[in-house]
């Protein structure tokens, strides 16, 4: 079934324009807004469709939304012709998604919608509860997290050879060349820079907000979300060590300041929730009713 929707774009503070899909309600009740995950975008979310159309059957608007980080590679445009810029997944700091979540929350605003549920998945969720943590934005009133991954899943897989590209990245770093492009060694994994690799693997990196593998220690940004707050995963490729149940409970102890946390333990269901979208979907819209209940 089609939605009624459109697509839309918006300008970041550092002028890059961004590209979305928005499905609008009345101005007076609340918007969702998702943010997609790495190499991902704003249409290709295996549930993105299902979720517009239940959203939208709720009676909230509905944005799903593209951050600098879309897909592997991407020419992001800039207001001035002459300043695109070569970003994706393969070239984006992690950082700079504060100035995206921020042009997304101001678009929503300007068309009336003042308040705004964020709904992150993967790498999208770390994306969304930086932001909130940092900027405590008193627009959003909810936070969605959907399958949060700790990414050093991946570090403690690969072993030595992984510190070895670490090393690597820090040298192209401080010879001044960030953008320095590393090829995958495997088929399965994306090229990428430097200084994106850093800020994903490397020591201290800021992307690392889910921090499964240390449950008893205080993680970054989620002790500060002041939000009610929904953390989903499931239990196929999940980016998780070990029990997904134990690092729901986990990230539930971190977060202390929400007013409620709700936890989803998905058995069967994939990290990217093909073939589980009517499932997941139907977690999303109670925790969304529940919250937007007043």
């Amino acid at each position: 079934m089609p939605v009624p929707g459109y697509l839309v774009s918006a300008t970041t503070a550092d002028e890059l324009i961004l590209h979305a899909f928005f499905v609008p309600s009345e101005p007076s009740k609340p918007a969702v807004l998702l943010i997609h995950g790495f190499t991902a975008n704003f249409y290709r979310l295996p549930y993105v469709h299902l979720l517009a159309q239940v959203v939208h059957g709720a009676g909230y608007a509905f944005l799903t939304a593209n951050t600098r980080g879309h897909d592997i590679m991407a020419t992001i445009y800039s207001t001035d012709p002459d300043r695109s810029a070569r970003l994706g997944s393969a070239y984006e700091r992690f950082e700079h998604s504060l100035f995206d979540l921020q042009a997304w929350l101001e678009w929503l605003e300007g068309r009336g919608y003042s308040r705004v549920v964020l709904l992150g998945h993967s790498l999208g969720a770390a994306k969304v509860a930086h932001y909130v943590a940092r900027t405590q934005d008193p627009r959003v009133i909810g936070v969605g997290l959907l399958s949060p991954a700790d990414l050093t899943v991946l570090q403690r897989q690969e072993g030595e050879p992984f510190d070895q590209i670490v090393e690597w990245a820090q040298r192209q770093v401080a010879k001044g060349q960030p953008d320095a492009l590393l090829l995958p060694p495997k088929p399965e994994y994306i090229p990428m820079s430097a200084a994106t690799f850093l800020d994903f693997f490397g020591p201290n990196a800021p992307s690392h907000i889910f921090r499964f593998s240390t449950p008893d220690e205080l993680w970054p940004c989620v002790p500060d979300i002041a939000v009610p707050l929904l953390a989903l995963l499931g239990t196929e490729g999940e980016y998780v060590p070990g029990d997904p149940k134990a690092a729901l409970e986990a990230l539930a102890r971190q977060a202390r300041r929400t007013p409620s946390c709700t936890l989803r333990f998905l058995p069967g269901v994939r990290h990217n929730y093909r073939g589980h979208e009517e499932q997941v979907v139907a977690v999303v819209l109670s925790w969304l009713k529940d919250v937007l209940s007043d």
